[in-house]
């Protein structure tokens, strides 16, 4: 069995439980409805605010958000570009990773429309709560970078950073929208698996998170035993 296959049949598991375990949340939404754990967790947080806790929170909200995303982005393509060839093909791979999870997120809050929790604490944030943007793109960048850190001549120090980069930053900014009453416990979850359907679906379809996953380099560097 291929690599490529094995990338392949991972994503395509990965995608599909991702996509059966958003669906109930996403029907229940659609509804009106709120899902097991969302009142409790909205009650919980308005009981027990700290000043402190809601300046990092606010922090941690602003660079998973557009702007923040954006400035990563730009960096990323400042540091790839002048390098060229497949270096540069995977800096804009990561703005398109982006994109592309940008339309499924306004797609579904289009669809669902279901209002963000109340009290709004925070008007910047408003309109559709569901699924969380934030949630979504803090687990699609970081996991991206991740899987495409060779490509991208990073040293293994800096990889393993973004391996734990991928299991804490999502839950860090989950739990930042959830401190600042700007989403309900499913509306993160639901970014989440967006995100997972995402890059499963990708690597299902590609053999990889992006357009030029195997790239020749890449191909060219398994062939002579680097894995």
């Amino acid at each position: 069995m291929s690599g490529a296959f094995r990338t392949r049949l991972a994503g395509a598991l990965v995608a599909t439980v991702s996509v059966v375990l958003l669906w109930p949340l996403m029907a229940t939404a659609m509804r009106g409805g709120l899902s097991w754990g969302d009142e409790a967790v909205r009650s919980l947080v308005l009981g027990h605010r700290s000043p402190p806790v809601e300046y990092l929170m606010l922090a941690v909200s602003w660079v998973a958000s557009e702007y923040g995303v954006a400035l990563v982005l730009a960096l990323a393509l400042a540091f790839t570009w002048p390098r060229g060839g497949d270096i540069r093909r995977a800096g804009l791979e990561a703005i398109l990773v982006i994109a592309t999870s940008a339309v499924w997120q306004v797609l579904l809050k289009h669809v669902v429309a279901r209002p963000r929790p109340e009290p709004v604490l925070y008007p910047v944030w408003h309109g559709a709560g569901f699924p969380s943007g934030h949630a979504l793109t803090s687990l699609v960048l970081p996991a991206w970078l991740a899987l495409r850190s060779r490509a991208l001549g990073l040293g293994r120090p800096l990889r393993r950073f973004l391996v734990v980069a991928v299991w804490s930053w999502p839950l860090l900014v989950s739990a930042s929208r959830l401190y600042l009453n700007a989403h309900y416990l499913s509306d993160v979850a639901a970014g989440l698996l967006l995100g997972l359907a995402h890059l499963g679906g990708a690597a299902a379809l590609r053999g990889g998170p992006g357009l030029v996953y195997n790239t020749p380099s890449c191909r060219q560097g398994k062939g002579r035993g680097e894995h």
